[in-house]
């Protein structure tokens, strides 16, 4: 039986993650209406971010796969790092150990995937001489979107993000980012 009721959602930590990724890049995003009791499993990237911040680290991802992505151009943006638990990442909307792989080494960065874990290296970051492919998943468009914080970056079929966040860019833009977008 339907009984209405009041409520009120919480914020998805999935996708603040790629937002608040930028605070650690020298920006200021403010993101509201997440919950700090949370049973949601990716709230573990504010911990993650933290460390990954100081310093190279080992971090277990396997109850929260989906910041994959984000967590390795994260690494790849700082000091490197491995993620174990990553099996999963080779049954998303792509798999997105290689894909990530393949993109940032467009920039330089070496990343081994291996049967349950990703390592990213720090390395030396250059200009892409090709643009980025989102690989029609949504969490790899996004987590590419950091290195806008260092480059000018074209990202080819860039409308996956419409699976879980479609003003993606458009946020971006009311943070000041400078984005051209074409969803045709």
């Amino acid at each position: 039986k339907y009984i209405p009721f009041d409520s009120v959602i919480e914020g998805d930590y999935s996708n603040s993650a790629f937002l608040d990724a930028f605070n650690y890049l020298n920006s200021n995003v403010v993101i509201n209406n997440l919950n700090p009791y949370s049973l949601q499993g990716d709230k573990a990237y504010i911990e993650y971010f933290k460390q990954l911040d100081k310093q190279y680290c080992v971090l277990d991802i396997s109850n929260c796969i989906d910041l994959g992505p984000v967590l390795f151009a994260f690494a790849a943006l700082k000091h490197g790092g491995k993620f174990t638990g990553t099996s999963r990442l080779k049954i998303k909307e792509s798999n997105r150990d290689l894909a990530m792989k393949e993109e940032l080494s467009k920039v330089g960065i070496k990343v081994d995937v291996n049967e349950n874990d990703v390592i990213v290296y720090k390395s030396s970051l250059h200009k892409p001489k090709e643009p980025f492919f989102s690989h029609n998943d949504h969490r790899v468009v996004m987590a590419l979107s950091l290195l806008l914080s260092q480059f000018d970056i074209v990202i080819n079929d860039a409308q996956a993000i419409n699976k879980s966040y479609p003003d993606y860019f458009k946020d971006l833009e009311k943070l000041g980012v400078d984005v051209s977008y074409d969803f045709n």
